[in-house]
């Protein structure tokens, strides 16, 4: 209401001045407006969407801050001059997770909103999960999914790697959850002049997580040691000592710096992949430091 008011909008004006002199900004009235802005911009969606000659669905499931189990629903269609584009299409509230469930809360949301599938659904997207998925289908499993589980279950195969990303998940949980030990932490970065960061959370789920929490790490490396020997000495906190000497480990050190460099070549192609372009493939210096690389790996 305030922003609307602030672009010059007259019409709040009128209502203030009628006889009850409604406000409009109580919460439920809020709430409808929202939902009614949402609507007529679902409609728009709609309409561009059925005039698609072909359509997708894209589908996951999540959970609310209610602890209410979501189908979220995505589309991709074609526009008018040959582009693909994607459109949030809106949430339905799901019981379970079986197959049967989501089969049906697809289908209802669909008649709902007079989506029609037939002969136009040329594809359907979803996280893999067998629930999602059924034998008659075509699975074409995304790439830089598939690239980020072959990795990680590489690395989870390596014993020490796997204690590695560990210790990551470790380091940033202790400063994370912890205001004190944050706070201290950027008192030395900013005594020696480095750039404030705190350590970054490397999870399976989230793709260039890793390479993003090693590169953190090997930047603010000395602030984070000298903070681990100052928690220990300050607040006798055990901790702290036990990742202070993991971190100081010669192996340690050398496998962050090894993480940093192969995790780099991940994320270019990940980021290409996405990106639906590969940058690289006439690119005669990427194509030797690949060809150097890969024998590494294996």
């Amino acid at each position: 209401m305030d922003l609307a008011k602030s672009l010059g909008c007259s019409y709040f004006d009128a209502m203030s001045s009628c006889e009850h002199n409604y406000s409009y900004t109580s919460e439920r009235t809020v709430q409808e407006m929202v939902l009614s802005i949402g609507e007529v911009i679902r409609q728009d969606v709609l309409e561009e969407f059925d005039r698609s000659p072909f359509i997708s669905l894209l589908i996951d499931e999540t959970t609310d801050v209610a602890v209410m189990k979501q189908l979220i629903i995505y589309d991709k269609h074609l526009q008018t001059n040959g582009t693909t584009k994607v459109s949030f299409l809106g949430t339905v509230e799901v019981q379970d997770r079986k197959a049967e469930t989501i089969t049906t809360a697809i289908k209802t949301f669909t008649e709902e909103h007079n989506i029609i599938l037939d002969g136009k659904l040329a594809g359907f997207g979803s996280d893999g999960a067998s629930v999602m998925v059924s034998s008659f289908m075509i699975s074409n499993h995304c790439v830089a999914h598939k690239l980020a589980l072959a990795v990680g279950q590489a690395a989870n195969s390596v014993p020490y790697i796997k204690k590695f990303n560990d210790l990551l998940d470790n380091l940033y949980r202790f400063y994370e959850y912890s205001p004190v030990r944050s706070s201290g932490l950027k008192e030395i970065q900013k005594a020696m002049t480095n750039q404030v960061l705190k350590p970054k959370q490397a999870k399976a789920v989230r793709w260039l997580s890793h390479e993003a929490a090693c590169e953190t790490l090997r930047q603010i490396y000395p602030s984070i040691i000298i903070s681990l020997h100052r928690e220990t000495s300050e607040r006798n906190d055990p901790a702290a000592l036990g990742l202070a000497k993991f971190l100081e480990e010669g192996k340690f050190f050398a496998t962050l710096h090894m993480m940093c460099d192969i995790l780099q070549f991940q994320v270019s192609l990940t980021r290409s992949v996405l990106l639906d372009r590969f940058p690289f493939i006439n690119d005669e210096d990427a194509q030797r430091e690949w060809k150097t690389l890969m024998p590494a790996l294996h």
